[in-house]
C-alpha cells in the first residue's frame, strides 16, 4: 500500500466517510501529479476508483470522482475513456471534470493544462460518458 492510502499523504478517506455527519464524498485522482506512473497511470487511476467505489458501499454514501486529469500527450482520451468506463461499470455515483474551458472572442480561459473546451476530442467524449452515466443514474 502506497502513500496515497494510507494517510500519510494528507487524509484517511475512509476515517473520514465513516463520520456519520458526512453525507458523501469526493476524490481526486491526478496520477502523474502524485507520481503514481507505474506501471501505467490509466491501470493506477482504475484500481483508485475501484476502492473508492468500494469505500461508497462500505458506508452505504455517495462517492464522486470530483477532480482529474491527464494532459493530451499523456494518453489523455484513452485514460478517461477507461476512467469514465470504470465509473459506470462499478456503480461509483459520478464525476465531476476539474476546469472546463470556454472559447471567447478575445481567447480562451486560461488553462491549468486539465481544462476541456468544447469542440475537442477529449470534450465528445466525455459527452459521450455523461449521457451513459446519466442513462445508468435513471436521469434522462
Amino acid at each position: 500500500m502506497d502513500g496515497s492510502y494510507n494517510g500519510s499523504h494528507g487524509i484517511d478517506f475512509d476515517a473520514n466517510l465513516a463520520i456519520h455527519t458526512i453525507d458523501f464524498g469526493t476524490f481526486h485522482l491526478y496520477p502523474f501529479s502524485w507520481s503514481e506512473e507505474t506501471p501505467s497511470a490509466m491501470i493506477w487511476g482504475h484500481d483508485w476508483i475501484t476502492h473508492h467505489r468500494d469505500s461508497q458501499a462500505k458506508y452505504n454514501k455517495p462517492v464522486l470522482m470530483e477532480e482529474f486529469g491527464v494532459r493530451p500527450e499523456q494518453n489523455q482520451i484513452a485514460t478517461y475513456e477507461n476512467w469514465y468506463s470504470t465509473v459506470i461499470d462499478s456503480g461509483l455515483t459520478g464525476v465531476l471534470i476539474w476546469q472546463a474551458g470556454s472559447n471567447f472572442t478575445n481567447g480562451p480561459t486560461p488553462d491549468d493544462g486539465d481544462a476541456i473546451y468544447p469542440n475537442t476530442p477529449v470534450y465528445h467524449m466525455e459527452q459521450a460518458y455523461s449521457i451513459q452515466l446519466r442513462a445508468r443514474n435513471g436521469t434522462p
